[in-house]
C-alpha cells in the first residue's frame, strides 16, 4: 500500500493540515480516534466518507513516522 496515495494538502482545506484525499478529514482526527482505543470500523462509523483503506494507510504512516 503506497500510503502517500491517501493523502492531500489543500490550502483552503483545514489551513492546509494533511487530509484524506476527497475530504476534509485530517489524518491527525484519525490518528487521534485511533489513540482512544478505537477500531478502524468504529473509525469508519465516525467518518462514513473515509474507506478501510484510508484508515490503514493513517496507520501505516503512523509507523512510518516514529521510526
Amino acid at each position: 500500500m503506497k500510503y502517500e496515495d491517501h493523502f492531500e494538502r489543500r490550502p483552503d482545506v483545514q489551513d492546509g493540515k494533511p487530509v484524506i484525499k476527497g475530504t476534509e478529514v485530517t489524518m491527525v482526527e484519525v490518528m487521534q480516534v485511533l489513540a482512544t482505543g478505537a477500531t478502524v470500523a468504529q473509525v469508519l462509523e465516525r467518518y462514513p466518507d473515509l474507506t478501510e483503506r484510508d484508515v490503514r494507510a493513517v496507520i501505516a504512516f503512523a509507523a512510518i513516522a516514529v521510526d
